[in-house]
This record gives C-alpha cells, structure tokens and sequence, in this order.
C-alpha cells in the first residue's frame, strides 16, 4: 500500500503539470479538469457502495489497482492532438485517474480493516494514514526530481520527459497489480468468482 501511495503521488500533482506544459492548458480549463476528477471520485463511492459488501474489499482493490494502472498509461502515450481533442483527453484522464486511486485508497482501507481484530481498528487508522501521507509526499519528492533531472539533461522535449515519467509509474502499478492480486481473499469472493 505504502507503494502504491508513492505512484499516486508521483502521478497526481504532475497531472496539472503535464496539461500546462504538454498541452498548453490555461488554469481556468485545469480548474474544470480537477472537477471532472472529483467526479470520477463520487461516483467511486457509488460503485463502492453497491460492490463492496456484495463482491469483498480484495477484488475491489485488484479492480481498482488496474484501472489506476491503466490510467496514467494514455499520458504515456500523449498523443498529438489540436482544438477540441486535448480538452476531452484530459478530462477523460483526471476522471479516470480519480477514480482509480481512490478507488484503491477505499478498497485497501476496506481489505485492511477486514484482516484485523476491531481492537486494532484504531491502530490501523493511525497507521494507514501515516503511510498513506509519508507515501504520497515520498512519491512528490521522487516524481519532481525525476521531472527535475530530465529537464536538467534536456535530451529530450518536454511531452518525451513526461512520456518516460508516465510509463515508468505505469510499470510500478503493473508490479504493484501483481502483488495486490496475491493477497489473501477475504470477504464473499475470491477475484477470480467475483468478475466471472
């Protein structure tokens, strides 16, 4: 989870980045991108709220962990596009990306709490957020030196840098999904019984 939480934020506040540096977004349209994101985020809940008690925490957070996955994979790839086509990408991308990450921050806080005593819930609390919180400033750190370090060297233009930042937290979810998929079930199904 700690790792997890280091790929959100390497990904997340570069988001608004990439669309200013990559496809010359004006603040007042990023503004409307990180709306579209929240949306993504409420209607989480929603799935949430009809899936979880009904399929179990753990395919949720396999499910979840492979649409993060997949999200940040399109700004891999950043295609060139002109007039309307950036709008519509980036909305898609912050929708899809909120979505995911905190589809996976609710279903692993659900798998966790479903593996311990409720003696322990308040331990957990503490130090799931502590993790949570050190991970993602862990992964800021990394991601604004990374971004730092190919400006710094200047081989390449600045969509190419975020190309290779993108991809590289594409393969860390892609590693991560592996590990996540070899948790210990708990709750109604197994992964496999849940999407069948």
């Amino acid at each position: 989870f700690f790792f997890v939480a280091v790929a959100i934020g390497m990904a997340w506040p570069f988001a608004v980045v990439y669309a200013k540096q990559v496809y010359r977004q004006a603040d007042n349209v990023i503004l409307l991108y990180t709306v579209a994101g929240n949306v993504g985020a409420i209607l989480m809940g929603l799935l949430s709220r009809l899936l979880i008690d009904r399929l179990g925490a753990k395919p949720l957070y396999v499910f979840f962990s492979a649409f993060l996955a997949v999200s940040v994979l399109p700004m891999a790839i950043s295609p060139h596009m002109a007039t309307v086509g950036p709008i519509i990408f980036l909305t898609a991308i912050f929708f899809f990306f909120q979505l995911g990450s905190i589809g996976v921050q609710n279903a692993a806080q659900n798998y966790f709490f479903a593996i311990i005593s409720p003696d322990e819930f308040l331990n957990l609390g503490i130090v799931y957020n502590l993790f949570f919180g050190i991970g993602g400033a862990f992964g800021s750190l990394i991601g604004g030196a990374l971004l730092d370090l190919f400006r710094t060297l200047g081989v390449s233009t600045v969509a190419a840098d975020f190309r290779v930042f993108y991809l590289a937290i594409f393969l860390l979810m892609v590693v991560l999904f592996l590990f996540i998929a070899r948790l210990k079930n708990v709750g109604q199904y197994t992964v496999r019984n849940a999407f069948n």
